[in-house]
Formats: C-alpha cells, sequence, structure tokens
C-alpha cells in the first residue's frame, strides 16, 4: 500500500485573526514548540509513516517559504524532505484539494490518498492507526463525533426547526481514499463549494464508512483553541 498525504493550508484564517494580529492560524505556536500546521502533518505522518511515499502541502499564493517554515522543512531530514511537495492553493478548500488531486493524478503512482486540515493539529495516534486499518476495506474513511449540543436552523434571527441530533454528526480529517475513486470523484463531480472530500464522494455515487473520531482532534479556528 502506498498513501500520498494532502495537508491543505491554503485559507484565509479570517476568523482567526484581528486587528492587532495577520498571522495564519496554521503558523501559531502550540504549548509543544511545534506549530499548528507541522502537528497537523507530523501527527498524521509519523504512526504510519512506512506507508506514505509523498506529503503534499496545499500552501497560500505568495507564503510558500513561510508555509516551510511553519514546518521547520530546512531542519527535517533530506529523506523525508524528498517526500514533500508543495502545491499553490485556490480560493475555496476544494479548488485547493482539486489542485492536489490533479497533480497526483500526473505525478503519483499511490493507491490510497488522505486528506488533512492544516489547521487540526491534534489527531490521535489511535485514531490514525484505525483510519489507516478500515481503508483497507473501505474505499472511503471518514472520522466522526456525534452531536452533543442542539442545532436548530434559523433564518431572520428566529427559529425554523430543530435538527433530531442523534441523526448527525461532526465530520472529522483526515479522510482516507481509494486513489482512483478520489480522482475520478474530482474529475466527474467537482464543485468548488464542497466543504470537504467526502462530500464530493457521496455525490459521485461512492459508499462514505464512518468511524469514531477523536473530541481532542479539533480544528484551530479561534485565538482561544490553542
Amino acid at each position: 500500500m502506498n498513501f500520498t498525504l494532502v495537508t491543505v493550508a491554503a485559507g484565509d484564517s479570517i476568523r482567526w485573526q484581528d486587528e492587532n494580529n495577520s498571522e495564519k492560524k496554521e503558523f501559531a505556536l502550540l504549548s509543544n514548540g511545534k506549530t499548528v500546521l507541522g502537528n497537523a502533518v507530523m501527527s498524521v505522518y509519523s504512526p504510519i509513516a512506512q506507508h506514505i511515499n509523498t506529503i503534499i502541502i496545499v500552501y497560500k499564493h505568495g507564503l510558500l517559504q513561510s508555509t516551510k517554515d511553519a514546518l521547520n522543512y530546512d531542519n527535517l531530514s533530506k529523506e523525508l524532505q524528498n517526500k514533500f511537495v508543495f502545491i499553490k492553493g485556490g480560493k475555496t478548500r476544494a479548488e485547493s484539494t482539486k489542485n492536489a488531486i490533479d497533480y497526483i493524478k500526473d505525478n503519483i503512482s499511490s493507491t490510497h490518498i488522505i486528506t488533512h486540515d492544516g489547521a487540526r493539529p491534534y489527531p490521535s495516534e489511535k485514531l490514525i492507526k484505525n483510519l489507516f486499518t478500515l481503508s483497507q476495506k473501505h474505499k472511503a474513511v471518514i472520522p466522526v463525533i456525534p452531536l452533543v449540543d442542539t442545532v436548530k436552523q434559523i433564518k431572520d434571527n428566529h427559529v425554523v426547526s430543530t435538527l433530531e441530533r442523534g441523526l448527525y454528526s461532526f465530520v472529522q480529517t483526515p479522510q482516507f481514499f481509494d486513489s482512483a475513486v478520489l480522482i475520478d470523484a474530482y474529475k466527474t463531480c467537482y464543485n468548488e463549494n464542497d466543504y470537504d472530500d467526502s462530500q464530493t464522494i457521496s455525490r459521485y455515487g461512492e459508499d462514505v464508512y464512518t468511524s469514531e473520531g477523536d473530541v481532542a482532534n479539533i480544528k484551530i479556528t479561534y485565538k482561544g483553541d490553542i
């Protein structure tokens, strides 16, 4: 099995920034001294390193060197550096991922593709190994956690309806896919407004298998998340 890890870090970090700080959230430091992006990448890579041959980082235009700095790229071993490929992102998350998928289609032969958010630094080793095992049986596997809060549909500051929360889950990354399926889904069913890659896969018609996620595997959005 040959995996390609795609980590998307091309967003604007609008909700993270304020008038005194224009830093991207992926470049912020965690308590362990690593950046959000560096921890996000290595937390997925390390538990299954022997199976990941390529690490694609999708970066924001104009921030290639800052992205490399956040990964401590220059201090990595040459062997690990050679696994990295840097791809410029697009206007939306889906477009950024598509840029990576197009590169894989034309340049890399891999059996599986992992897609991950560069702002999600805390996936556990247990989560990664479980998803890896399940990906050998299913063509699309995503981690989910059940809703614990009540969710209401709101329009013009008025409640329209209350969802039955037992029917819904929060979706996390990393998400594991059969390469041929994900590549063909992006070729035939791509929508620049898709929220995640499993949405594209579902529209393509492939079954998406869900597995227990990790409540600690949060996506950094606001300053208080660090």
